[in-house]
């Protein structure tokens, strides 16, 4: 029964602890930028789909990809 209530009470504090953090950060850390969109008007793939994402960074350099228009097949 101790244990329950100390999970319990754990719990309560990371959840609180996370609701503070989160109020704290500036509005502008919220920020999302789309820097992608699906072009593609043909009619042999998927349209409105990327999918995929991945990035990677090293110093100042940043690269990201995604796949756009799925092939079923």
């Amino acid at each position: 029964m101790r244990r329950v209530q100390t999970f319990r009470l754990l719990t309560a504090a990371v959840a609180a602890a996370g609701a503070i953090l989160a109020s704290a950060l500036p509005a502008s850390a919220a920020t999302v930028t789309q820097i992608g969109s699906d072009q593609y008007t043909n009619t042999s793939s998927q349209h409105a789909t990327q999918v995929e994402p991945d990035s990677f960074s090293f110093g100042s350099t940043i690269v990201a990809a995604a796949q756009t228009g799925r092939f079923l097949d």
